[in-house]
């Protein structure tokens, strides 16, 4: 009986581990000078300081769904539960998101990538 609890267990933290191993840090398209700024899955939001680069990625998925430029002062909204993301109130991608992934912005200053973005 002690053998079946053990098996179990070790069956039970093995298939935990491979559904965590599912999940991807980050996408090689994402240049290691881009930061994390924000991750979850619900209603995400970032200020860009300086002008840059942001970067949309679906852990999920393993796939960048957004990267576009932000100009110093620029807010990223996105929001799983409405399938939008908007830069300044304004939407720029609809029906890309999937409830329930997690997402992940990133950040990469234009001075930190060797030149100006815009």
């Amino acid at each position: 009986m002690n053998f079946i609890r053990t098996t179990a267990a070790s069956m039970i933290v093995g298939a935990s581990l491979l559904a965590a191993g599912c999940q991807h840090e980050r996408s090689t398209a994402i240049p290691p000078a881009a930061a994390r700024v924000a991750e979850g899955n619900g209603l995400l939001t970032y200020s860009a300081g300086s002008e840059g680069t942001v970067y949309l990625f679906n852990r999920n998925a393993n796939e960048v769904v957004i990267s576009t430029p932000l100009k110093k002062g620029e807010s990223i909204v996105v929001d799983s539960d409405k399938n939008q993301v908007l830069i300044n109130d304004r939407i720029i991608s609809e029906n890309t998101l999937r409830r329930g992934d997690t997402y992940r912005i990133f950040f990469a200053p234009a001075s930190a990538m060797g030149g100006n973005t815009m």
